[in-house]
């Protein structure tokens, strides 16, 4: 699943905006990155994205406040999950309807989305992840739980990752290594009894290659987990072992995208390889915690981690911003006369 567009009435900052996520060839970008200052509405459209994905049409905490007639409309790209009938899904948020459908065009829309809203009660797809601006990594010992419950399902019907208030992943990212780790030397090279379920050497591939990807901006190169703790261990750049507790902290936030981006994928797909996984991975403010040099290839390296994950950044770094073509870049500008946000696409959201 992928979004292609999201068009917002009437909430926080934006009167009427509509946003597009499609390449100009008409396909799902892969990279798209939200730029825009404090108060201009990024976390409002990280929110908008979430109450509009399929299977948790709701109205939410950003409706409180709202004014009258407020609604939000996302469009997704359905094909892996209903590949027999592939097109846009159009998800409105509960008491709206699309604009311009007549009354049994929308009827029938309402029907599509219903049946789209159970279908994912009953599997692991349509998954949108966000990785809220509130990260937090404190020191946590690791906890090996239950797989079948702490890590071999994914929750749809509320956001993986939207806390608006502290925001821990240590105890997570450590249960997922370790479980990738040892679910994979137990099993060796001999052949998995769930046959085409899911087997973790899938996961721990997936980890591998990507934790790889990321060594030339964290300079730190992963090295399995300690077989005394069972810690994850990462080896610094003058040669120490460490545990991930003690590596640095914008490490460890290129660490959790990867690791629980992948982890999700991979349950979403029902075992299969993450990298060929579809699904919508939200990051608010991406910049945080990290270095320039850093903060500038994070989206390419995630992207060549995941592929096939679609990746939403926002970000009030111009590094950031020009880190992607200017075709993968929203501006957000609040408008001095009378406040209102406006939206800027292409060259002019460089110039805006």
């Amino acid at each position: 699943m992928y979004l292609e567009r999201l068009h917002l009435q009437g909430l926080g900052p934006f009167e009427d905006v509509a946003l597009d996520f499609l390449d100009a060839k008409g396909d799902p970008r892969r990279v798209t990155v939200v730029h825009g200052d404090g108060g201009t509405g990024k976390s409002t459209l990280v929110a908008a994205i979430e109450n509009t994905r399929p299977g948790h049409a709701i109205k939410g905490a950003l409706f409180r406040q709202a004014m009258a007639g407020a609604q939000v409309a996302a469009a997704w790209r359905v094909h892996e999950e209903d590949p027999e009938r592939a097109h846009r899904l159009s998800v409105v948020t509960p008491g709206a309807s699309l604009d311009g459908l007549d009354e049994e065009r929308e009827r029938l829309r309402r029907r599509e989305q219903a049946y789209f809203d159970k279908l994912a009660q009953g599997s692991a797809g349509f998954l949108v992840m966000e990785f809220s601006e509130h990260r937090s990594f404190p020191r946590a010992a690791i906890a090996l739980q239950d797989p079948g419950r702490a890590l071999l399902r994914h929750e749809t019907r509320q956001p993986a990752y939207s806390d608006r208030g502290r925001f821990e992943l240590t105890r997570k990212i450590k249960q997922v290594l370790a479980y990738a780790e040892l679910a994979g030397a137990l099993l060796g090279e001999g052949s998995f009894a769930g046959g085409e379920g899911m087997d973790p050497r899938r996961l721990g591939d997936a980890l591998h290659a990507g934790l790889h990807r990321l060594e030339p901006l964290t300079r730190h190169r992963y090295a399995g987990v300690d077989p005394l703790s069972f810690e994850p261990l990462f080896e610094t750049p003058d040669g120490r072992l460490c545990h991930f507790d003690e590596i640095a902290k914008q490490v460890r936030h290129l660490v959790a995208f990867l690791v629980l981006g992948a982890h999700a994928l991979w349950v979403r797909a029902e075992g299969r390889d993450p990298r060929e996984a579809q699904g919508v991975m939200i990051i608010d403010e991406i910049e945080l915690g990290l270095q320039p040099r850093v903060a500038a290839g994070v989206l390419e390296a995630l992207r060549d981690a995941l592929p096939a994950a679609q990746w939403i950044a926002t970000t009030s770094s111009p590094i950031v911003a020009a880190s992607v073509p200017a075709d993968a870049l929203l501006a957000l500008r609040r408008l001095p006369d009378h406040g209102r946000v406006e939206l800027y696409t292409h060259e002019l959201a460089r110039t805006h």
